[in-house]
């Protein structure tokens, strides 16, 4: 299924839980990530400060998320995309 960047954001914005996503790295290789742009599920040391730097909002063909499971801060393309799975 292809995803915008919009719908990509809303929900990890808005899940109460981790959200699952499939993607295809640079690489080749499938990678399966858990996480979240719920700021109630991100660790308090680890929720940006600022408001962002304007070249990533500007940016809609990254998404940088916040993976639950190596608590850091990861990105994916939209284009690579392949599933996400959310509750």
């Amino acid at each position: 299924m292809n995803y915008t960047h919009e719908e990509i954001v809303n929900i990890l914005k808005s899940s109460a839980v981790p959200v699952i996503v499939v993607f295809t790295k640079m690489d080749g290789t499938v990678r399966t990530m858990n996480c979240t742009l719920n700021k109630l599920l991100i660790p308090a040391d680890k929720v940006p400060k600022g408001t962002g730097s304007e070249k990533l909002k500007e940016d809609k063909t990254t998404v940088r998320v916040f993976d639950t499971d190596l608590q850091d801060w990861r990105s994916f393309k939209v284009a690579a995309v392949t599933n996400i799975t959310h509750q």
